[in-house]
């Protein structure tokens, strides 16, 4: 990191002086962290930069297999080097993603193919090396920085002859994942994690609507592929394993993104696994990983009348018996917490720098959850608990907010009658 350049005199302004809370604890807590992005902007502006590296773990690895079934076609792969090279950056931020890109989106590939060449120049205009019926050129990644921002990768289609086929944007919004539970590192925006997400939808979407577009299902049809549609795909003997039935943990059907859930969601499969008797439960990115491409936000099912149809494909249910996986159980909600009452003023006049008021109010952390049978197809069933406290806010220097432990009560409440809707279910 660049060192950064100081300045004297008093025409730079200070960014804590315009911290004033209007009387919410949200709006509080906007204000501190407006007031920290203007600190930062400071630092930022003097040229200092954070890295991050992509998060390796989130993508599938390389000895993963997809659930498709791959078409009986060999392909060449181009990625020309400025794009297996590129660092994507924004003023405060740069995360060298050629590599991870490359090497994620050659996987993906390799899944939907029964083999890929790497090819070490374009193929446009030019004959392929013999036995390829084609190939496929990552042209351009970017980093879109409207809000929200995007990752778009840029494709191209050509056939053995070098003749450009197709070509296509796939842009994914970047997720707000609930990066380490919140707190500072989701305010500094762990881009390395926020991308790994995004290469891992954009490679899912590739995998899964690449058949849609009518010139490749034309190109796939001359090379004597006649079923050009991507299914979910599975080879084993889906025999149910003699171990008790698993419970597979999803975020909400509406968007799939985890969002500041995800601890309350760790804390029920925490919890239904500690019960007596115990449900070994999976976490919700092991099933979307164990199910690739299907459960990513671009692809999978967005209500519960299209989770059950998924559920219902062949494929789908195999694997799921082979897992061991009987019940699949969706968890949405959140926590709210409102400050009415009092005020607290922040500022550069108390004490060089802090805060100094008492404010008050209450938090409330409402879950619900849907369980469903995947063997009998039996109807969904539905729990939800509530947990409320008051909360108390006393500023002397700094805003400490006091209040009871509502999540915890909440989830653990929850889980409680998760396990008696599965104790009811009958033998296990």
């Amino acid at each position: 990191m660049q060192s950064v350049r100081r300045e004297s005199g008093n025409d730079r302004p200070d960014p804590l002086r315009a911290c004033v809370h209007p009387g919410s604890i949200r709006a509080m807590l906007n204000t501190c962290l407006r007031c920290l992005a203007a600190g930062l902007a400071v630092v930022m502006a003097s040229g200092c930069t954070f890295t991050y590296p992509v998060k390796q773990e989130v993508l599938p690895q390389p000895a993963t297999v997809a659930m498709i079934q791959p078409w009986p076609l060999r392909v060449g792969l181009y990625i020309p080097p400025a794009v297996r090279s590129r660092v994507l950056a924004q003023q405060a931020w740069r995360v060298p993603a050629g590599e991870a890109v490359a090497s994620n989106f050659q996987w993906a590939l390799e899944q939907m193919f029964a083999r890929v060449g790497v090819l070490d120049a374009p193929p446009a205009g030019q004959a392929l090396p013999d036995g390829l019926n084609g190939a496929v050129e990552l042209s351009d990644i970017a980093y879109d920085d409207a809000v929200p921002g995007s990752l778009r990768y840029e494709l191209g289609l050509y056939s053995a002859k070098g003749e450009r086929v197709d070509g296509w944007p796939i842009t994914t919004p970047l997720p707000v994942w609930d990066i380490e539970a919140s707190g500072l590192s989701s305010l500094m925006m762990n881009r390395g994690t926020e991308l790994a997400y995004a290469m891992r939808d954009v490679s899912a979407q590739f995998m899964v609507h690449f058949a849609d577009r009518p010139a490749v299902q034309a190109w796939l049809a001359g090379e004597g592929v006649a079923a050009a549609a991507v299914r979910p795909a599975f080879s084993g003997s889906g025999v149910v394993p003699p171990a008790a039935p698993k419970i597979l943990l999803v975020p909400n059907l509406g968007t799939w993104l985890y969002t500041d859930a995800a601890r309350s969601m760790d804390c029920v499969g925490n919890r239904l696994a500690q019960a007596s008797p115990p449900f070994e439960v999976i976490a919700a990115d092991q099933v979307r990983l164990a199910f690739f491409p299907w459960l990513e936000p671009s692809t999978a099912p967005k209500s519960l009348a299209d989770l059950q149809r998924w559920a219902a494909e062949p494929a789908i249910r195999n694997k799921m018996r082979a897992i061991g996986a009987r019940y699949l159980l969706e968890f949405h909600g959140g926590t709210k917490t409102e400050i009415p009452g009092g005020g607290i003023l922040c500022g550069a006049g108390f004490g060089g720098g802090g805060c100094f008021g008492f404010a008050w109010g209450s938090r409330e952390s409402a879950f619900s959850a849907t369980l469903l049978d995947m063997w009998e197809n039996g109807t969904p069933l539905d729990a939800s608990a509530t947990q409320d406290s008051g909360v108390y806010v006393p500023a002397f220097g700094l805003p400490i907010p006091l209040m009871a432990a509502t999540e915890t009560a909440a989830c653990e409440d929850l889980a409680r009658r998760i396990h008696d809707l599965l104790m009811q279910q009958g033998p296990r």
